[in-house]
């Protein structure tokens, strides 16, 4: 006796391949397209709002852990003068993140990271470029949290270049 189309088997059967189905194409746009996105998208981004680079060595992400995991990260001046460093980055994103509208990180760990200081022979800090000039139509600031932070192998370099020093 064969299942008509509207049988509760088939119909079960239905909304399995439909689940499946959705969580395949979640785990490829967590794992891979992210990634993709992210690697092509934030360098522009950093170079329209403060007109700096930024290099992104490697980026993962696990769409299931939202784990975040990132190596040779650094923001530069157009003449390749390095202004933020970081070796590798290891950030876990909280679920109730997404209730909350803000970003909520549990823990998050900084290896090797780095910053170079340098103040010109005018007497501006390098630092101060890396804020985007306001417009008119300021947003509110984003709104985080973390949890726990570990940073390792920090290194701070200062240069002052104004006369006499």
């Amino acid at each position: 006796m064969p299942i008509r189309p509207g049988h509760p088997r088939i119909l079960r059967l239905r909304t399995l391949v439909i689940l499946a189905g959705l969580l395949l194409a979640y785990a490829l746009v967590g794992f891979a397209l992210v990634p993709w996105i992210a690697k092509r998208e934030l360098p522009m981004q950093v170079e329209q709002t403060i007109h700096h680079r930024a290099r992104i060595g490697a980026l993962e992400f696990n769409p299931f852990t939202l784990t975040l995991h990132a190596k040779d990260l650094a923001i530069e001046q157009m003449d390749g003068a390095k202004v933020v460093g970081l070796g590798e980055l290891n950030a876990r994103l909280q679920w109730s993140s997404i209730f909350r509208r803000a970003a909520i990180l549990s823990d998050v760990q900084l290896k090797d990271p780095s910053l170079h200081i340098e103040i010109d022979k005018d007497g501006r800090v390098n630092l101060a470029a890396l804020i985007p000039p306001q417009t008119d139509t300021a947003k509110p600031p984003v709104r985080f949290a973390v949890g726990h932070i570990a940073i390792a192998n920090g290194l701070i370099e200062f240069e002052d270049k104004r006369g006499g020093y």
